[in-house]
């Protein structure tokens, strides 16, 4: 059992890699429906996820929505992780003239650029919508310190890729089992760390009850 394991993260292991060196050499429109079609092939494997994407729309839009449309949606979910896939390694390596035609914005970060100054941090609530690993990367761009924090990947070689990837222009990253004196030590420097709004974590939060 663990021998065929072993071979199955092995193959993932390649084809993630390729799926990581491919926005270096393809452009970015075809880059993005590439990975769009991807996510829809993904879409057909039977997985927990994808129970939970047709439930939810089914428990959302069952009395409004034809049951063609409510299968068309939720492919059509994967076919968007699938392109904020590609945009998250892309925006984290392509060149600052490219990232700044993609990625809009109406701030030029003086307040947080003071705050920085004063040595005083900040933490960022961040929307786990869309291509959230722009934020701070625009962040990281603008020369802010910043502190991405990830779990650690059940495959070494695929967590190294997305260290890699997340720690470009200068982002410090820590798991999240790492020690809190180190964040609280970022942030009394003037650093900036970066959080999504529904995480999970070890410690007691607070769950808010959607769709039941």
């Amino acid at each position: 059992k663990s021998f065929f394991k072993k071979r199955r993260n092995d193959i993932l292991y390649i084809i993630i890699s390729i799926l990581f060196f491919l926005p270096r050499i393809i452009p970015r429109k075809v880059g993005i429906i590439l990975f769009g079609l991807l996510g829809r092939l993904f879409f057909l494997i039977p997985t927990i996820e994808k129970k939970r994407t047709y439930k939810h729309l089914f428990r959302i839009f069952s009395n409004t929505w034809p049951y063609k449309k409510i299968k068309k949606t939720a492919s059509d979910v994967y076919f968007n992780i699938g392109k904020n896939c590609y945009d998250a390694i892309y925006l984290s390596q392509c060149k600052q003239q490219k990232f700044n035609a993609i990625v809009k914005y109406n701030d030029n970060f003086t307040k947080v650029k003071e705050l920085a100054q004063s040595n005083k941090g900040a933490i960022f609530i961040n929307a786990h919508l869309g291509c959230f690993e722009m934020t701070i990367q625009l962040l990281a761009r603008n020369k802010i310190k910043c502190l991405s924090i990830g779990q650690k990947l059940y495959d070494e070689r695929v967590d190294r890729l997305v260290v890699s990837m997340r720690q470009r222009n200068n982002i410090t990253y820590l798991y999240r089992d790492g020690s809190a004196r180190k964040i609280i030590r970022f942030l009394l420097n003037g650093g900036m760390f970066g959080s999504l709004l529904d995480q999970d974590t070890d410690i007691e939060g607070v769950f808010a009850d959607f769709l039941g």
